[in-house]
């Protein structure tokens, strides 16, 4: 999974605007050069909730790391860094692999461009 951090902390931590999705969510984003991926952005809101929201997507990413060894569990990996949307708002984006699925039945990744 690719990381992607800011240049400057604080700023917006993508190189190219974030896109709505088909599901037409200003929670859930794309990259244009990226279809592959899925960016789920959720506000912070007063800086000093940013430690436990890295603190929760840490655990979050270790056990399903976990669930992926130990029971073999398709669940893709994710990276999350945090920096501010369009408008200023302290966030923290998901950056996920974007899954295809026929009524939750069989999962598989989206092929990357």
């Amino acid at each position: 999974m690719a990381e992607f951090r800011s240049q400057n902390a604080g700023e917006v931590p993508f190189l190219e605007l974030l896109l709505v999705t088909e599901m037409d969510s200003e929670k859930l984003m794309r990259l244009k050069s990226r279809p592959d991926l899925v960016v789920r952005v959720e506000k912070i809101g007063d800086p000093k909730h940013l430690g436990n929201a890295i603190e929760r997507h840490a655990r979050a990413r270790e056990e399903f790391g976990r669930l992926r060894k130990e029971y073999g569990f398709h669940i893709p990996d994710f990276s999350f860094v945090v920096g501010k949307n369009d408008v200023g708002e302290l966030c923290m984006f998901t950056v996920v692999e974007k899954i295809s699925a026929e009524h939750g039945a069989s999962l598989s990744k989206t092929p990357k461009p």
